[in-house]
């Protein structure tokens, strides 16, 4: 079984403390992330260290990402992750451990790596140091 393993976000911070209660924001941190060879997956998110208020996290995942060379001034990002492809970091996760998740959706073409920040219903902190890897395999 071949496969490569993709280190897709160095050691980053994000910070979503500004958030209204009760709200989130997204970003598209990577795109263009070729997979069309591949049939399985693992998200690896580290969180280096982290900061939050219970119900804030922070959310890593993959979405499939349909931008073209013809365009590439602009992102089609799906706005839904594939399935199994993502990862909370909230109050529960552990500094320095490494969660993962296997990816048992269609890998399409290319996909996107993205984060979202949601702040819980009280205002607090939502903070936290990550990195992530992705490991692709084929089934050949």
């Amino acid at each position: 079984m071949a496969g490569q393993v993709l280190e897709l976000l160095p050691r980053t911070a994000f910070d979503f403390t500004f958030l209204a209660v009760s709200s989130s924001q997204a970003r598209v941190l990577v795109g263009n992330i070729p997979t069309v060879q591949y049939s399985t997956g693992t998200l690896m998110v580290r969180v280096h260290n982290m900061d939050f208020t219970n119900g804030a996290k922070i959310t890593v995942g993959l979405s499939l990402d349909m931008s073209t060379p013809s365009d590439p001034e602009h992102s089609f990002v799906e706005s839904a992750a594939i399935a199994g492809a993502s990862i909370d970091v909230d109050a529960q996760s552990v500094e320095g451990a490494t969660e993962t998740s296997s990816i048992t959706g269609d890998l399409g073409y290319k996909v996107a790596l993205g984060v979202i920040g949601t702040m819980s219903t009280n205002p607090g902190h939502c903070q936290a140091e990550i990195s992530v890897l992705l490991v692709l395999k084929d089934n050949a």
